[in-house]
């Protein structure tokens, strides 16, 4: 169906500006919105572990919340390698899986969103020129899940290393604190 305006009979399929937007079902906001949810969340989690790991001031580690997610995990990374080889193995696997669901995300947040010709909303991605499945958006879903999980991971084991007295606890100033069953660990 093409829809032509009354005023200047414009094909508005043709408009500079694009065709009308449309109202998206409360699955499909919901999943964009769950998809920058766990990318944030993950992100928060790295942030927070790198400060324990790179045993960063709060003045330092507030300069970091500005950054990039791949530039935290790239600190992540060379932090963890001075400190334990597990959890830099960790930090290596999250770098990797970040730059997937980034990708997924990409696709999915920056679709230029409109209308099947079935008339079902549909994503279309600019860069790659190419239409959006429902298995695309579910693997966004999954891969920053999966992301989210593994940055969680990172927290926890950093958490335990401040238990264990590897990283040393923080006294003074603001950062991250986790509870674990002995008691509450800040750093």
């Amino acid at each position: 169906m093409v829809i032509v305006s009354k005023e200047n009979n414009m094909d508005r399929e043709k408009c500079p500006f694009g065709p009308p937007q449309i109202s998206l079902s409360h699955d499909d906001l919901a999943a964009i919105g769950q998809i920058a949810m766990l990318e944030a969340r993950a992100k928060a989690s790295t942030l927070a572990a790198l400060k324990g790991l790179a045993r960063l001031s709060s003045d330092e580690w507030e300069d970091y919340h500005n950054q990039q997610f791949k530039q935290i995990t790239i600190k992540l990374i060379a932090a963890a390698e001075k400190v334990d080889a597990d959890l830099h193995s960790k930090a290596l696997r999250l770098e990797r899986l970040r730059g997937i669901s980034q990708d997924d995300r990409h696709k999915i947040v920056h679709a230029g969103w409109g209308q099947s010709p079935d008339g079902k909303p549909a994503a279309y991605d600019v860069k790659r020129k190419s239409w959006l499945s429902r298995a695309e958006i579910q693997r966004a879903i999954t891969s920053n899940e999966q992301t989210d999980r593994l940055a969680f991971v990172c927290l926890w084991d950093t958490a335990k290393l401040v238990e264990e007295g590897i990283i040393p606890q923080r006294t003074v100033g603001a950062g991250p604190a986790m509870r674990l069953n002995s008691g509450l660990w800040k750093w």
